[in-house]
């Protein structure tokens, strides 16, 4: 090592010691704000799964179980809107029925389930 080497490092090291780092602070903890988040996207997957279950009840009961979910999505709506107050029921009622008939689906026949118990047909 030469004598410009030994004497750069001293003055570095000159130099450095009269630098203070700067004091310690405490993170904050996070945990709670990510357990929150955690607990609303598992609030709204459920809602969301709830929902999808729903529709596709709704759409059972009015006989459009074979049809694409948009459909179920409209006929889920439309029955819905049925429920609303001020709302013209017989119109609603047969908007729904236009909208089964729409559908594609088979009617569906109740007396076809309760002659075939297995659960295979």
């Amino acid at each position: 090592m030469s004598d410009i080497d030994t004497e750069v490092k001293r003055l570095f090291d000159e130099r450095l010691g009269t630098l203070t780092p700067p004091p310690r602070t405490e993170r904050r903890a996070r945990r709670g704000l990510r357990v929150a988040a955690a607990a609303a996207i598992a609030t709204l997957g459920f809602a969301g799964a709830g929902l999808v279950v729903n529709v596709n009840a709704v759409a059972a009961t009015n006989g459009v179980d074979c049809a694409n979910f948009l459909t179920k999505v409209q006929v889920w709506a439309q029955s819905h809107r049925s429920d609303l107050a001020g709302t013209d029921h017989s119109a609603a009622k047969a908007e729904l029925a236009k909208l089964v008939a729409a559908s594609g689906c088979s009617p569906h026949d109740s007396t076809h389930d309760s002659t075939h118990t297995r659960p295979h047909h």
